[in-house]
Formats: C-alpha cells, sequence, structure tokens
C-alpha cells in the first residue's frame, strides 16, 4: 500500500467516524434537550445555564474541532469512496 493510500484510507476513517458522532450528537439535542445542561452540571460543576450558552463548543469538542480542520485541510487527499 502506497503513502497516498493509506492517507486516503485513514482520512475515510476520519469522515466516517465524524460524520457518526456529529449524527449522534444533533440527534441528542433534538431529543435529550436537558442533556447538556446535565453535562455542564455534572462535569464543570456549572449550573442553571441557559439553553443558548450551549452553543459554545464543549471542552471535549476541541479534538472533533481538529479532526473537522484536517479533514478540510487534507480534502485533496481525501479520495476514497467521494463524489466528485
Amino acid at each position: 500500500m502506497n503513502d497516498r493510500n493509506r492517507i486516503a484510507t485513514a482520512l475515510l476513517a476520519l469522515r466516517s467516524s465524524v460524520f457518526v458522532v456529529m449524527l449522534v450528537w444533533t440527534l441528542d439535542k433534538f431529543f435529550n434537550v436537558t442533556h447538556a445542561s446535565r453535562v455542564f452540571e455534572t462535569f464543570y460543576a456549572i449550573g442553571g445555564l441557559e439553553r443558548m450558552a450551549f452553543v459554545v463548543l464543549f471542552f471535549a469538542a476541541w479534538p472533533m474541532l481538529a479532526a473537522c480542520f484536517a479533514l478540510y485541510y487534507l480534502r485533496d487527499l481525501d479520495t476514497k469512496w467521494t463524489l466528485t
């Protein structure tokens, strides 16, 4: 397997996992609205936040942001199972 093919495979795995995480996260926001406030209360000891405060990224979302940046930055190498 050459390097370009290895990179394309890794980017496919990254793209797929980002899709799954974003899908589950979005469904959670629609069907379990109070979940975000419980996360803030439990893990960050911040209670009583308004619903709009959850627009700000969670600390755990920073790796997801980095993954999205990597996918964007390496988009010309992300060639496996893509629509062109």
